[in-house]
């Protein structure tokens, strides 16, 4: 089975499960038919995903790659079937289940799947109370009846809320604004208004809010900070509640329990009855709202903490697998600079202090993603090596114009690297006006076999790629600007994996240096996918943003289909999409190749050099309107959505540059004329319609122009 349809198999089976597991937490589990149905549900899904699991297994053993088996992961799936054994909870089989089934599947992909079947599930539910089919559970507390709707209780109702904002607001995070903030806010105070359900009414407000920084401020600065006490959070929590619990009974703190409603209270009674064990005992916690022939002559002792709860009820061992992959899930955030990712984990470790919900996948999708880390069975990583002998695996075509100061570093970056003799530097000089051609002869007199130089008269930053095109002879083929560098360290890896490769694209990560201060001050955003797995590019090509800095091709690709780019400025899109139709496979590389050098008043993005060239940015533009017309039938439509947000953005740009020169009935008729010629292309103005700067101007008539005309100088300088 092809990993289409094992992906789709996951969906079908994920969604079946949650339909019934979603159920099961509604009052539909005290209907006589209905708990027969819910239970069958729920078997289905299960017996899918398992499924899933028997073919991936036959496919890694099939497969001719060396396989290893992890068996810290084995005695952990060997530990949970002695958890069932004892404890009989299906919670414990789902979360197995469910976790192995996940594996190669997409986790978007999962997320937006989940989100669509809770919405129509919630609504399922609401519409059955509202008829009367099931009841509206309520509960006092001091004057304030708190309703349920359909739910087992108002705190499952509130939660189901708080996924299903969760999950809206990180599918959504990329195009965040406030009409989005607004709209989850008052879904969360709505609900909170008739469940009185604090806990979740102050997460969902936390995670908005913090969305809100992240979307607006540098606020992700503070994890960087805190990064260590985040990774640790969940150990942290469970240490803090037993303190609590274990101080509660010997020093009566009663005041603190009052505050967090008696939880310590009815923890204490829970471990009296249940004790600690290894692996777990059954437990049937007592709640408030059971019969009374049920609970009389025993204690309340239902646990409302996720971390003591997964302790009693599935003992230490488990526990201590829990924190470590709650570890691996915080440090995976961090480390791919997913800070809605991450913040959405940390509020949920927090939000699990006060429920105990952690376990569930139902409600915790995002324990999904150990999918890529606990599997027991998988391929023996390989010690890949070079195997080329006197072959040019990367040739890097350098531009270069009037950079006699910068272009020392630039070539230092390469021969400075152990893996020179597999590297073709390509120095293409502009027609410089300096001493750049007589530095570069220097690197080629001392390193001949590696480093050429080709002298043109100026022609622009588009004809030094052509000519490095041409000259190439490597098996890939990347761009770096003069006055940029590569990461030397890394440079090894990436040279010994693309020579034990055949992808037709690589995207790499690339670092940030501050041309005034000389340092190295970010990283790019890590890709949601696999580090060094290889993909169908028309599959991922919605989750990436290809640019000049992160982007290598096979040679070969390049030059059979005749890749050639304008001369002049304003042409790295051209470069990035004119090759996207034959682009089929690709692979994506977590570690920083390259260092694109930012704020220099001289770059061809400044404002004066904007506004200088704006004819030459609106002739690269009505190319790559007449690139996607040529090319639009050989598009699939996920490639053909990629090609059409990226010259979107360039047709945005355009008319940013046409907003910087000063606002008059002129320039306001250039503005209106640009817009109309724009929106004879229907394709490409079905998107630029929904850009800010035009809605802004189209739907005021134009009257807000010199409020927009302020906010983009503002923006460039």
């Amino acid at each position: 089975m092809n990993k289409e349809k094992k992906e789709n198999l996951f969906i079908i089976a994920f969604d079946i499960f949650l339909v019934g597991i979603l159920l099961n937490s509604t009052k539909f589990n005290v209907i006589e038919p209905a708990i027969k149905m819910i239970h069958i549900i729920q078997i289905i899904g299960t017996v899918l995903a398992m499924v899933k699991i028997i073919i991936d297994v036959i496919d890694i053993f099939k497969s001719k790659k060396k396989i290893k088996i992890n068996y810290l992961y084995l005695l952990f799936f060997i530990s949970t079937l002695i958890i069932f054994y004892i404890t009989k909870s299906k919670t414990i089989v789902y979360f197995d289940v469910f976790i192995l089934a996940a594996k190669d599947v997409d986790f978007n992909r999962i997320l937006r799947s989940t989100f669509r079947t809770l919405i129509v599930t919630f609504i399922f539910v609401l519409c059955s109370c509202f008829f009367g089919l099931i009841e509206d559970l309520t509960v006092d507390r001091v004057d304030i009846i708190r309703h349920s709707y359909g739910w087992n209780s108002p705190n499952c109702f509130i939660l189901t809320v708080f996924e299903m904002i969760t999950l809206y607001l990180y599918l959504n995070r990329k195009k965040l604004n406030l009409m989005r903030f607004c709209i989850c806010f008052i879904a969360l105070f709505t609900t909170y208004y008739f469940t009185n359900s604090r806990m979740g009414f102050l997460s969902g407000l936390l995670l908005i809010f913090i969305f809100m920084l992240l979307r607006y401020t540098k606020f992700s600065k503070l994890y960087d900070i805190f990064k260590y006490l985040i990774y640790a959070l969940p150990t942290l929590l469970i240490v803090l509640y037993l303190g609590l619990t274990f101080a509660f009974q010997k020093y009566n703190l009663y005041e603190l329990d009052d505050k967090l409603t008696g939880r310590l209270f009815y923890s204490s009674n829970a471990i009296e009855e249940y004790k600690i064990k290894p692996f777990g005992t059954k437990i049937d916690f007592v709640g408030q709202q059971l019969e009374e022939e049920y609970t009389e002559g025993r204690v309340y002792n239902y646990v409302d903490n996720s971390y003591l709860k997964t302790l009693l009820n599935y003992g230490v061992i488990f526990t201590i697998y829990l924190l470590i992959f709650l570890f691996l899930l915080n440090r995976y955030a961090y480390k791919r600079k997913n800070y809605y990712l991450l913040t959405i984990l940390v509020i949920s470790e927090l939000y699990c202090f006060f429920d105990s919900w952690l376990i569930g996948i139902e409600f915790n999708p995002f324990l999904l993603l150990l999918a890529s880390y606990i599997y027991p069975i998988c391929y023996k990583k390989e010690k890949l090596e070079i195997k080329s002998k006197n072959k040019k695996i990367l040739s890097i075509s350098v531009a270069a114009y009037n950079l006699g100061d910068m272009i020392k570093q630039c070539l230092d970056s390469f021969v400075k690297s152990d893996v020179l003799d597999y590297l073709e530097i390509i120095v293409t000089d502009d027609g410089s006006k300096d001493n750049t051609a007589e530095i570069v002869n220097e690197y080629v007199n001392k390193y001949p076999d590696s480093i050429k130089l080709v002298k043109q008269r100026n022609q622009g930053p588009g004809s030094t790629v052509n000519s490095g095109i041409k000259h190439a002879t490597g098996k890939y083929f990347r761009m770096v600007d003069g006055d940029d560098r590569v990461v030397t360290s890394n440079l090894k890896e990436l040279i010994t994996y693309l020579d034990n490769t055949n992808v037709d694209m690589i995207i790499n990560d690339y670092d940030y240096l501050d041309h005034k201060a000389e340092k190295i001050i970010g990283t790019s955003e890590h890709l949601e996918i696999e580090s060094y797995k290889e993909y169908q590019f028309e599959d991922i090509c919605d989750q990436i943003y290809l640019e000049m800095h992160n982007v290598i091709y096979k040679t070969d690709l390049l030059k059979s289909k005749k890749i050639t780019l304008d001369n002049g400025f304003y042409t790295d899109v051209q470069y990035l999409l004119y090759p996207i139709p034959y682009v089929k496979t690709c692979v994506y590389i977590d570690k920083s190749i390259y260092v694109y050098r930012i704020n220099q008043s001289n770059q061809s993005v400044s404002l004066k050099s904007l506004q200088k060239n704006i004819d030459t940015h609106n002739q690269r533009l009505n190319n790559l309107i007449e690139f996607y017309k040529e090319n639009k039938k050989r598009l699939s439509d996920n490639k053909k959505y990629h090609v059409l947000r990226r010259i979107t953005n360039f047709a945005d740009n355009q008319l940013a540059i046409l907003l910087t020169f000063d606002i008059d009935n002129k320039q306001i008729k250039k503005i209106k004329d640009y817009n109309e010629s724009l929106s004879k292309n229907e394709d490409i103005f079905k998107l630029y319609s929904k850009g800010k700067k035009y809605k802004l101007l189209d739907k005021s008539n134009y009257k807000l122009i010199n409020l927009l005309h302020k906010m983009v100088l503002r923006k460039i300088k």
